[in-house]
């Protein structure tokens, strides 16, 4: 997997400016997903809410969370809460999914 990782250690001013940043990580090829490192669960409200209709997945992780318990930490992945470790395997495995998808449709 390739997961892009974003430290969004304060909510950027003027809010509007995450219109630019939803544009770009929608035309992220390489990463499979964007974890959001957040210091307060404010900060996750808010980024949660610029980023709501977001195609790419996105997990939000606390930076004290992630610290500590490493893969255990409770992470946000598309409004479920798993561990960090739950969430990878789900997007391995839907990746693993939609690759066998396109490779059995380029077959027929």
């Amino acid at each position: 997997l390739e997961i892009g990782i974003e430290y969004e250690h304060t909510l950027k001013s003027p809010v509007t400016r995450y219109a630019a940043v939803k544009a770009k990580l929608e035309n992220e090829k390489r990463a499979d997903a964007i974890m959001f490192v957040i210091p307060t669960a404010e900060i996750g409200r808010a980024l949660r809410s610029q980023l709501r209709d977001l195609r790419k997945q996105i997990l939000m992780v606390d930076l004290q969370d992630l610290i500590s318990q490493r893969l255990d930490a409770k992470v946000d992945l598309n409004y479920l809460t798993l561990t960090l470790r739950d969430a990878l395997k789900q997007i391995a495995e839907q990746k693993k999914t939609n690759t066998l998808s396109i490779a059995r449709g380029s077959t027929w």
